[in-house]
């Protein structure tokens, strides 16, 4: 826009110095507004590279968050997975200490059974022997009887 003002007056201007004078300040102002344009141009730039920077910390930001959150996820998983192998096991011993005490149980019973069995064997020992003696002692008894009234018997004669 200034370059096409500045060419429309430049052949309009007659006299020479006047044309040096004008492009002075035509060049002071050149250089003015491509500066501002640099300016301009740079601070641009700065937010561009600004807002790049700010997408990849918010993009290094999200792979870390989802990262972490991936992290936590796994960690998560491996600690439900650990519980469950705990109650499994748990329930296991349960398992365990219920068959281990029928197994005691079991050995107590055969235990008793087998003192109730001695106990059965030594009563009927026991009475097994009170019938041979009170045999012996019938036996004997008349044995005697037999002999005393053998003796009388003879003493008679």
């Amino acid at each position: 826009m200034f370059i096409e003002q500045h060419q429309n007056i430049m052949p309009k201007i007659g006299h020479e110095e006047d044309k040096e004078s004008y492009m002075m300040v035509f060049q002071e102002r050149d250089e003015s507004l491509r500066e501002i344009k640099r300016s301009i141009e740079n601070y641009f730039n700065a937010i561009r590279e600004e807002n790049k920077q700010t997408q990849r910390s918010k993009s290094v930001i999200s792979k870390r968050s989802s990262l972490s959150r991936s992290s936590l996820s796994s960690q998560r998983l491996k600690e439900e997975q650990k519980r469950v192998e705990l109650e499994t096991k748990l329930a296991a011993l349960k398992r365990k200490k219920d068959i281990e005490l029928a197994k005691l149980k079991l050995k107590l019973e055969e235990e008793e059974l087998q003192l109730d069995t001695d106990i059965a064997i030594a009563d009927a020992k026991t009475k097994l022997l009170d019938k041979y003696e009170n045999l012996e002692s019938e036996s004997n008894s008349t044995c005697s009887t037999h002999v005393s009234e053998s003796t009388i018997k003879t003493k008679e004669i």
